[in-house]
């Protein structure tokens, strides 16, 4: 993958001779697949972390857990938008893919976490102390991604979610 001059990222596809190749756009089909991001200069820089322990069992937490377990059981976008921080990030290593802001996250769930009236069934854990979330789809012995979440200092809204996809045995 490169930049051209104009900041367009292309990538070399081999033809089927040796030696012989093209550059085509990947920006095009990325945008159609995907929801819009913002460019990387129109981002905005991320906070450093608050450093205040998230202390587990808290009123506070647990309404947070009872309406984020709700909100993926019925496939409700609005109520899992509403639980995020204005400036809240949705990260997903090791892809290359985050979205900062509530309408960016709630696009992304609708188009592509809840496509098709999709739903999960969420399992609390934590992870390095934090929230956590491993989810599963309807049905499904094995979960679908595990979900690590930063709250904000009042507990009562998510600063950041971070989803990290399934081990795959080689």
């Amino acid at each position: 993958m490169s930049q051209t001059a104009s900041g367009q990222r292309v990538a070399l596809v081999a033809g089927a001779t040796r030696g012989a190749g093209r550059a085509i756009a990947v920006d095009g089909a990325r945008r159609d697949a995907e929801p819009p991001l913002l460019p990387p200069r129109q981002r905005a820089a991320p906070r450093a972390p608050e450093r205040t322990p998230q202390e587990p069992g808290s009123p506070e937490e647990k309404i947070l857990i009872e309406r984020l377990t709700a909100a993926y059981q019925d496939g409700d976008v609005a109520a899992i938008v509403a639980l995020f921080t204005d400036d809240a990030w949705l990260r997903m290593p090791p892809r290359p893919l985050e979205y900062q802001g509530r309408d960016l996250i709630g696009t992304f769930l609708r188009v592509i976490a809840f496509r098709d009236g999709r739903t999960y069934r969420l399992e609390q854990t934590r992870a390095n102390g934090q929230l956590a979330f491993a989810t599963y789809l309807p049905g499904a012995a094995a979960p679908n991604d595990l979900l690590v979440l930063t709250l904000d200092n009042s507990k009562r809204r998510i600063r950041a979610m971070t989803r990290f996809p399934p081990q795959t045995s080689v």
